[in-house]
């Protein structure tokens, strides 16, 4: 017998506009909306947001183009913030890497006993992709973990190519060449 997570039909979203994948159980409805930094500053974002069977799936996706460099140094911490000062247990909160881009991976029990589980990203500023990442998973108390959600993070460029990055033994970050590890989703090349 399938579980629930297992029985609802996941798939691989992309967002050609934010250029992210993601697994969702279903579409997500997208909502645009003024995001505010600590600083005070407004900027554009979107939430893609798909309710399952067993949990609530959003995507924020966050636009610090034009915004300062110190902006963008800070984006992570900033992020990662929204969720430690939320009433709540914070049960997770470590640094890591999704595609080879900087991270903080955190779960929290929140005041009705749901779990969030969750990804705050950026990507380098190679990448030219100069936006933050919120992926926040809920499940009801006691429910099947977001993992196949938290953990299907990644990113693609204007032609549908997977875009990570490893470092160096110098710590320098370089794009991996897409291989059969690294294939486009979808080719848009004209």
């Amino acid at each position: 017998m399938a579980s629930p997570a297992a029985a609802q039909d996941w798939f691989l979203y992309e967002s050609e506009v934010d250029q992210f994948t993601v697994n969702f159980p279903n579409e997500p409805v997208v909502e645009n909306l003024t995001f505010y930094l600590p600083s005070g500053k407004a900027t554009s974002a979107r939430i893609y947001t798909a309710t399952g069977d067993e949990g609530i799936y959003k995507v924020t996706v966050v636009d610090y183009g034009g915004l300062n460099e110190q902006d963008k140094a800070n984006a992570i911490e900033d992020g990662a913030d929204i969720f430690r000062h939320r009433d709540g247990e914070l049960t997770l909160d470590e640094f890591g890497f999704f595609e080879g881009s900087d991270s903080q991976i955190m779960q929290t029990t929140n005041p009705d006993n749901s779990r969030s589980y969750i990804v705050v990203a950026y990507l380098p500023e190679r990448s030219n992709l100069p936006k933050l990442y919120i992926l926040e998973g809920i499940t009801p108390a006691g429910g099947v973990v977001a993992a196949i959600f938290q953990n299907s993070l990644g990113w693609v460029d204007s032609h549908g190519t997977r875009v990570r990055y490893q470092r160096d033994v110098e710590g320098n970050r370089y794009r991996v060449i897409p291989d059969a590890g690294g294939a486009p989703l979808r080719n848009r090349l004209p």
